[in-house]
């Protein structure tokens, strides 16, 4: 009880909504190199900045993330990114990018490390800048306008539980549909 009074006091105070969307914006910038459950953070920003709110800084915290994860790519190359995420990953966003061309940042970016991964790619690949920052910036609005509804929603019935049973569905669901996606072929 006493939890959920704070909660009411922190989500009402204008020092709260700034200390939500600063600590959280910032937690998904640095989710390119964090391990940081996008999911959650950008639900609890619905919950605490309301649907338009939330959506806003969590894209632009997503969308952050997604340029430094490009440049990081661009810039440092493949060895870095063979530190950041395997020789494997790699590997497999090669496949990706030539089964799926560039398309293959807006459907990795739902799946916790591909979207990091896939960011990382595009930059060393050197996609286009123009293409990656739009292609990634509307899978991040798609995401972030997903997420902060339900954290919105979850506090009109009152019950955070909804907004993170929502934070683990929509990633569990879209790794499920990851995995057994069919594949387009090669060419």
């Amino acid at each position: 009880r006493a939890m959920e009074e704070w909660v009411a006091a922190f989500r009402q105070s204008p020092a709260g909504a700034a200390t939500a969307a600063l600590v959280l914006g910032g937690l998904l910038a640095g989710d390119f190199l964090l391990p940081v459950p996008s999911s959650v953070a950008s639900t609890a920003l619905g919950y605490f900045l309301g649907f338009a709110g939330g959506a806003a800084v969590s894209l632009a915290g997503m969308t952050v993330s997604s340029l430094a994860g490009y440049a990081i790519g661009a810039l440092g190359g493949r060895p870095v990114a063979v530190r950041l995420v395997g020789e494997r990953e790699l590997e497999r966003f090669r496949g990706l990018s030539s089964a799926w061309g560039d398309w293959f940042v807006v459907v990795t970016r739902p799946v916790p490390v591909l979207a990091e991964g896939a960011a990382f790619f595009a930059g060393i690949a050197r996609m286009r800048f123009g293409r990656f920052l739009v292609l990634s910036t509307l899978a991040n609005l798609g995401i972030s306008a997903a997420y902060a509804a339900i954290g919105a929603f979850s506090y009109g019935v009152n019950s955070f539980l909804v907004a993170f049973a929502g934070a683990i569905v929509l990633p569990g669901a879209a790794m499920l549909i990851w995995r057994y996606l069919p594949r387009p072929r090669r060419r």
